[in-house]
């Protein structure tokens, strides 16, 4: 999308979204391609919003204490109410439908995984994606041939017909080839190229006028919501260090500390205005600090004093 000219954002669900493990995304970010969700549904209600992608992430709640526990966010992970993510699903829809670009919208709502539930329905085999694949990440051999087991996802457009439920085998890079298809962009890899888009899905002659504008509310979970007042118990639990932050970093909070790292050094490039300087400055400190993270609390730390200093120099809250 940069590249062809294409204007694009990304809206963060809280202090750190995962994209920031992409390269480049640090001076992206920087150029406030990354927004949260008030600035993009304000932006969206201007009738001269022109970005022609825009991919939102959720919040993925309260990870700091071992890098598995979302609560309190909207990305439906387990151990997170689900009706959270409901409401950002009703929020995003609502946001969209009622703005000046709702009859020139595609709205994709997708699953990065199937959370652990079984499926009957043999995954089958698919194109492998033809680029390089390094030896750490094919540890088995996986020729990544084979797709995985199946996920939800929803196609909404004022020209797609309503109830339509589509039966062609599809994989997440279907994204990128109908994101393709729409920019006159070329793929990626093998896997995006031969990959059947979703275009056949809102190619009516004409634009629905039923889609409702707005949709009911998530259902009562009876699971206590998540007041401001956990930030503080938070705090003051990384003060006393609990017991079940004594054990080594686990592997899925590693990913987050990572995450971490890049927001700090896109805090220091923006109070210093210059990228480079600030990787010159702060990349042997980060380093460091990073190396010198054992237990889980060290992580948790780490991640605190992070987002508290997200929220203090950008001003931004969580969604």
């Amino acid at each position: 999308m940069q590249a062809a000219g294409r204007p694009w954002s990304i809206v963060e669900g809280d202090a750190l979204p995962q994209v920031l493990s992409l390269n480049g995304m640090i001076e992206y970010a920087l150029r406030g391609r990354l927004v949260s969700f008030p600035e993009f549904a304000a932006r969206v209600n201007e009738p001269s919003f022109s970005d022609a992608y825009v991919f939102i992430e959720p919040h993925y709640g309260h990870v700091l204490a071992d890098g598995r526990n979302f609560k309190c966010g909207n990305s439906q992970h387990p151990l997170d109410d689900v009706t959270r993510g409901e409401r950002l699903l009703k929020d995003v829809y609502e946001t969209i439908r009622n703005s000046p670009h709702w009859m020139t919208s595609l709205l994709i709502i997708v699953y990065d995984e199937h959370g652990g539930f079984y499926d009957h329905v043999a995954p089958p085999s698919t194109v492998p994606p033809g680029d390089a694949i390094s030896p750490d990440n094919s540890r088995h051999g996986f020729k990544f041939d084979q797709l995985g087991v199946r996920v939800p996802v929803l196609v909404i457009s004022p020209y797609t017909a309503r109830g339509a439920i589509d039966h062609t085998v599809h994989d997440h890079t279907s994204v990128l080839a109908t994101v393709e298809h729409l920019n006159g962009l070329q793929p990626l890899t093998d896997r995006d190229a031969s990959a059947p888009g979703l275009d056949h899905l809102f190619a009516l002659d004409s634009a629905r006028n039923d889609a409702p504008t707005r949709l009911p509310d998530p259902a009562v979970s009876g699971i206590p919501d998540c007041g401001s007042d956990f930030d503080e118990r938070l705090a003051a639990d990384l003060e006393t260090m609990p017991a079940h932050l004594a054990g080594q970093i686990d592997s899925a909070l590693v990913g987050f500390v990572q995450v971490a790292v890049a927001r700090e050094l896109q805090l220091a490039a923006a109070l210093k205005r210059d990228l480079g300087r600030a990787v010159a400055q702060e990349e042997d400190r980060l380093s460091t600090t990073y190396d010198q993270l054992r237990t889980k609390f060290d992580a948790a730390k780490f991640l605190h004093d992070v987002q508290s200093k997200y929220h203090s120099i950008l001003g931004r809250q969580d969604t």
